[in-house]
């Protein structure tokens, strides 16, 4: 019993060490992603050593001390996520309309031919920006009848999974497709003019996730670029009417059943996250996002995330 413990708690606790070095190689940021799954890992097997064999020796006792660390370690990572934590980026219960925007973002999953139902999530939420990723040509044609409402656009298909499309309601400035570290990799910049007459900077990218046999240089270059991009423009949310930056990154993450992309298959799928806390966000070192900012997700099943400037910012 002591062994058949030992062999996956000494796994869990090296792929706990190896996610906290620094590396770009592809093996070591895989333990990256599972936190969530190697901490209830690691606790069942605290749980079961302390209820099956105890702590009557010293290896037994460094065997649980360093099961406990590694948990602790996992902790920390996800907690930030959790509603445990408090929140950097607090709800703007009153935003001021003609100051904000509505953006959706779908990872349609290229393979998927149900376009239909992302249709009618984006008829139904009516965001005044959209963010498809993942599109090629196929869906470049079903996604025409969007031209008549979004009369700013940009349409780079392509049949790698690293295809995108921009849709905006709203006035753009000097829009453009990038290829900012790979010529198959595309991101989409411009300013875009909020009803209020204030500008922002829109930043939308799609990193390559790490894949077996590829490490991720390319990928943690792509996100710096337009990191320090931000820092350097150098203009937080203010009032003053002058120009201001929204940084995005759109990536790839495991989806539980109820929200998965609609109409995609059974199996992973996609979906992109924004951050709880400003330190979590990798394109913004400080409060770089608009005033309201929603996130209608591409499951249409969680309520609209709603943000506005921290306390005393805004």
């Amino acid at each position: 019993m002591k062994f058949i413990l030992l062999v996956p708690g000494v796994v869990l606790i090296v792929m706990t060490a190896l996610a906290r070095l620094r590396s770009a190689r592809w093996w070591i940021r895989f333990a990256d992603y599972p936190r969530m799954q190697i901490a209830c890992g690691l606790a069942a097997v605290l749980i079961l050593h302390a209820a099956l064999i105890g702590w009557g020796t010293a290896l037994d006792v460094g065997f649980g001390l360093a099961l406990s660390a590694a948990l602790a370690c996992q902790a920390i990572r996800i907690l930030p996520y959790t509603r445990l934590w408090p929140r950097q980026v607090k709800q703007d219960r009153s935003p001021d309309p003609d100051r904000s925007l509505r953006l959706l973002i779908s990872n349609v999953l290229m393979e998927n031919r149900t376009a239909d139902r992302l249709l009618r999530l984006i008829r139904d939420k009516d965001p005044d920006l959209v963010l498809l990723l993942e599109t090629d040509d196929w869906w470049r044609d079903e996604l025409e009848v969007l031209d008549r409402d979004y009369p700013f656009r940009l349409k780079q298909p392509q049949g790698n999974y690293y295809g995108l499309h921009f849709f905006s309601k709203l006035e753009l400035r000097s829009p453009r497709v990038r290829f900012l570290v790979e010529g198959e990799i595309p991101s989409v910049q411009a300013g875009v003019r909020l009803p209020s007459g204030d500008w922002i900077e829109f930043s939308g990218l799609h990193p390559r996730p790490p894949q077996v046999e590829e490490n991720t240089e390319t990928r943690d270059a792509e996100i710096l670029i337009v990191a320090r991009e931000i820092r350097a423009d150098g203009r937080p949310l203010d009032r003053g009417g002058r120009p201001q930056r929204c940084g995005l990154v759109a990536h790839d993450a495991p989806l539980s059943a109820h929200q998965r992309m609609p109409g995609s298959p059974p199996g992973p799928g996609h979906v992109q996250h924004l951050p709880r806390r400003l330190s979590d966000l990798p394109l913004a070192p400080g409060p770089h996002l608009p005033r309201g900012l929603v996130h209608a997700g591409a499951a249409g099943a969680a309520p609209p995330y709603r943000f506005g400037p921290l306390p005393g910012l805004g």
